[in-house]
């Protein structure tokens, strides 16, 4: 604010103040937009991030000579349970790494799984705790 003399009076001059907030209004208004920006960018790059893997949800079930019937259910939500000897026990899992899938339990501890590179079936190996290895193999369901 800037005070002007006007004859003997001092008169306060609200355009000065006016121009002054505005300056700095403008600077205010640049950082939203820059913020807006990075924001909008970030999240259309962790929008690209979410999702399994297409084709990787599913039924799989254990196809080793000596098999408990393990069977393996992979939701898209990210959810999921395995079962072995009709024990369930269920995880969330994602895909850290293009070739292995990763089982977090939900009653403590990782199972680490492999993709196998088998055709156009999905085929996971890897140990699971009191199983051992397992090969699984995606059950492919055929319409009626």
């Amino acid at each position: 604010m800037r005070i002007q003399r006007n004859g003997s009076a001092p008169v306060l001059c609200p355009r000065a103040q006016r121009t002054s907030a505005t300056a700095q209004g403008k600077g205010g208004y640049v950082q939203n937009i820059f913020l807006w920006t990075v924001l909008g960018v970030a999240l259309l790059l962790l929008g690209g991030c979410g999702g399994p893997p297409e084709g990787l949800t599913g039924e799989y079930t254990d196809q080793t000579p000596t098999a408990l019937g393990a069977t393996l259910h992979l939701r898209p939500d990210g959810g999921g349970d395995v079962t072995v000897a009709g024990t369930e026990a269920p995880f969330h899992w994602e895909v850290p790494d293009n070739d292995q899938v990763l089982l977090h339990m939900l009653h403590g501890g990782n199972v680490v799984l492999r993709r196998a590179p088998e055709g156009a079936v999905p085929v996971l190996e890897g140990d699971l705790p009191e199983v051992g290895r397992v090969v699984l193999r995606k059950t492919v369901r055929t319409a009626p």
